[in-house]
């Protein structure tokens, strides 16, 4: 009898098959990439690529693919997605020590999501460490290669809504799409470099068995002339990526057709193979079942530790809940505790603060006293100066006493004379009397020459209509009856 799988165990075998079928889905993914990572075989996919694609034969020409070099994968900061991106260098044809950057997407089918993964891998990768340069990318042509089944051009999608202004700069970096099935067969039996053209005639042409039976064997006098090893891998590698679409049926055919090549380079074929693999299968199935009757064994084991388990899991609870109510008991007494400690806490904080008002009020009385002390001391100076003075001002009173005696002496004459003074002065005063008497007579006299010499003046100017009665009357300071004479 089977385990029953756990959740995780299903969830870890669905993963399993998806991660498998994605393996399937991208069999034309890893044979490009192993196939083209070599710049050799590079240079002639491209020169291949700008006979039918106008944009990459204007960038070929610019650049001098004989300083082609692959960037590692090490340089990559972008996740690993399974996709055949790979990327290069290459100087410019001008000589001058200026990179550009060289990335080859390849698809096999649609991929709504292709622009944002080669935007971020250029980002990433297309970089040149150099604190002199103020932009740290460099410029990049991406070139597409799709050897689906369906046809699709996702450039041709993406700029069907832009006006004619905006082909080609619709997106952050240049781009170009070759669709593998445009590259001509003759161009690519008729290639230099045999692997990169029979490379492509596999990709272009993976899901159609004619073409590929009468068109693969015509590379057997090329594989000839290449090193064994290399032969060798480019069958062998070649072979298992067209089983995965075309079968076994097809392989045993292809293996009668490349029999001659095989037999002189020690060629795998691919029913050896998948014997290979079969017994691996069946290896691996063998340990499979031992591991299974060890896994049965255990569980038995483990229903027994698990029966055990149970019962002194029981006594374990009957504790947990005794424990339980006697952690109740000690939570409520800490509790109080902490209460308690809170009221200490708040009385100390209490008395530690009336404790420092007491220390500045002793601090304040200290002042008060070291102040009073020193007024004390400026009092007794003071007193002994005021007792100095008064010591001063006594003999000052006795010289003053003196002098009083003689000064109400030269008072009493002083007096018969002021008597005599006075005498005079009323004298005097009678006199001016008399004088002022007749100043006050004469000033009347003139003040009232001078008011009718005001009043003359003022008719005369009126009567000869200089001026107004109003204007004299302001004028002159006289009123309107004095003039009119009322």
């Amino acid at each position: 009898m089977r385990l029953r799988a756990s959740p995780h165990t299903i969830t870890g075998f669905t993963e399993q098959m998806e991660n498998d079928n994605k393996v399937t889905k991208r069999r034309h993914d890893a044979y490009f990439r192993w196939l083209f990572a070599d710049t050799a075989h590079v240079r002639y996919l491209l020169e291949l690529a700008r006979k039918i694609n106008h944009d990459i034969d204007t960038f070929l020409s610019q650049v001098n693919l004989d300083t082609l070099m692959r960037i590692p994968d090490s340089y990559s900061e972008v996740d690993d997605t399974g996709e055949a991106d790979l990327a290069f260098r290459v100087n410019v044809s001008t000589g001058a020590p200026i990179l550009v950057g060289i990335l080859l997407e390849h698809k096999s089918g649609r991929d709504p999501v292709i622009f944002d993964q080669i935007s971020k891998y250029i980002h990433s990768v297309m970089k040149i460490q150099d604190k002199n340069r103020v932009f740290s990318g460099i410029p990049t042509m991406t070139i597409i290669f799709y050897n689906g089944r369906d046809n699709w051009n996702p450039l041709k999608i993406l700029e069907k809504s832009y006006p004619d202004y905006f082909r080609g700069k619709v997106l952050p970096f240049q781009c170009a799409f070759v669709n593998m099935s445009d590259i001509p067969d003759s161009d690519c039996l008729a290639c230099e470099d045999a692997a990169t053209g029979m490379g492509i005639i596999a990709l272009k042409h993976a899901f159609n068995k004619e073409k590929l039976l009468g068109l693969l064997p015509q590379f057997c006098k090329f594989l000839q002339k290449m090193p064994r090893s290399e032969a060798s891998c480019l069958l062998e590698k070649t072979s298992i990526y067209l089983q995965e679409y075309l079968g076994k049926e097809f392989l045993k055919e292809l293996n009668m057709a490349f029999v001659s090549i095989g037999q002189k380079y020690g060629f795998v074929s691919i029913g050896d193979y998948l014997r290979e693999q079969m017994a691996d299968e069946r290896q691996e199935l063998a340990e499979e079942r031992q591991e299974l009757a060890e896994e049965r064994q255990e569980l038995a084991e483990l229903r027994q530790l698990a029966a055990k388990d149970k019962q002194h899991l029981e006594a374990t609870r009957q504790k947990v809940a005794e424990m339980q109510q006697r952690l109740e008991v000690t939570h409520q007494l800490v509790t109080d505790e902490q209460q308690q400690l809170e009221m200490t806490r708040q009385l100390a904080a209490d008395e530690q603060q009336q404790l420092e008002v007491t220390r500045q009020l002793a601090a304040d009385e200290q002042q008060q006293l070291e102040v009073t002390r020193q007024l004390v001391t400026d009092e007794q100076q003071q007193l002994e100066v005021a007792r100095q003075l008064a010591a001063d001002e006594q003999q000052q009173l006795e010289v003053t006493r003196q002098l009083v005696t003689d000064e109400q002496q030269q008072l009493e004459v002083a007096r018969q004379q002021v008597a005599e003074v006075r005498q005079k002065a009323a004298e005097e005063q009678r006199r001016f009397e008399v004088e002022r008497q007749k100043f006050e007579e004469n000033q009347k006299t003139q003040d009232e020459s001078a008011e009718k010499e005001k009043i003359h003046t003022a008719r005369k100017m009126v009567h000869d209509k200089k001026i107004t009665i109003e204007e004299a009357a302001a004028y002159f300071k006289l009123s309107k009856e004095q003039i009119i004479g009322k």
